[in-house]
């Protein structure tokens, strides 16, 4: 039932502020009257007059409501107390999985939980940031690779699921065939790849089983376009410098790389290709081939829980 009174109450306790973590916390206290004795937690806490979770403290912005506290008043059936924390110390996992069993009593319909992290790797690079190539002062490249250190977006999902999901085994290592929307955040075809996942036991919380499901999503992006591309390839293609020991010699026949010695030894070392099995005449940072394969399965997206 509505609420009829929503009383703010003085707070005894000033705010909290850890000198060492710059965490400020603020309570507020509410008495709530209701004209109705089987209202439950759960009612009163979906009323509008309620702050929700993530709602700003109305006189300092930087404050968000982490928790929500309620209790029937000893001695009455109609009388609450409410106790709402602010903080503005940054949102963790944990705190979104408290304040939905708050919100909603059913663990099957609480909304995923989406946490975002970059992840490093290292990638061999050919060319700046400008599109120029990366060589010595002759216009060669260097001897040893250069490499580089790139983030990847991480998004990492929790969701309640009542079985195991059917598309559980099949999609790890997979890639969207299609763009599907995550948090907000739309990712193009081709863009993201599922990682490591997890699902829990059988769990049961107020009368309803279920698993607890964990799984990353992770995301790059496509590089920039190199030469006569008019398009980059999807981001997880996998591309590889076209090199080797023996090229074609016509007719399909396949011969070994003799170097320019008297008298000439087949090479020991990989030399640059040209994309069509010969041998790439004076190669450099720019003319470099590189071939593209497209190694992992693709799997619709839009059937994994992320709401």
């Amino acid at each position: 039932m509505p609420i009829n009174q929503f009383n703010e109450m003085p707070v005894g306790q000033p705010p909290s502020i850890n000198e060492d973590s710059l965490v400020k916390t603020v309570e507020r206290v509410w008495q709530i009257i209701t004209d109705d004795s089987t209202d439950t937690p759960y009612s009163l806490l979906a009323d509008p007059q309620v702050p929700v979770y993530g709602n700003q403290h109305p006189e300092d912005a930087t404050l968000t409501v982490r928790s929500r506290r309620i209790e029937r008043q000893s001695g009455s059936f109609i009388e609450w107390r409410l106790t709402v924390e602010y903080s503005n110390e940054p949102i963790n996992a944990e705190q979104q999985q408290n304040e939905a069993k708050q919100l909603e009593p059913n663990p099957l319909a609480r909304p995923a939980i989406i946490e975002w992290e970059g992840a490093p790797r290292e990638i061999a690079i050919y060319r700046d940031r400008n599109g120029d190539a990366i060589a010595n002062s002759v216009g060669d490249p260097f001897l040893a690779d250069v490499v580089a250190t790139v983030y990847d977006a991480v998004a990492n999902v929790t969701k309640n699921v009542i079985q195991v999901p059917l598309w559980f085994l099949d999609y790890q290592g997979s890639v969207n065939e299609s763009e599907f929307v995550i948090d907000g955040v739309t990712a193009e075809t081709g863009s993201c790849r599922m990682g490591s996942f997890r699902l829990s036991s059988v769990q049961s919380e107020n009368g309803v089983q279920f698993r607890t499901l964990s799984f990353q999503l992770h995301f790059r992006s496509r590089r920039d376009p190199v030469g006569s591309e008019t398009v980059a390839p999807e981001a997880w293609i996998l591309e590889l410098l076209d090199q080797g020991l023996m090229y074609y010699a016509g007719g399909g026949e396949k011969k070994y790389i003799f170097d320019e010695s008297t008298p000439p030894v087949p090479i020991t070392a990989p030399v640059p290709l040209d994309g069509a099995g010969g041998v790439l005449a004076s190669p450099s940072p720019d003319t470099l081939v590189f071939l593209q394969f497209d190694i992992h399965k693709r799997r619709d997206f839009n059937a994994l829980p992320l709401t």
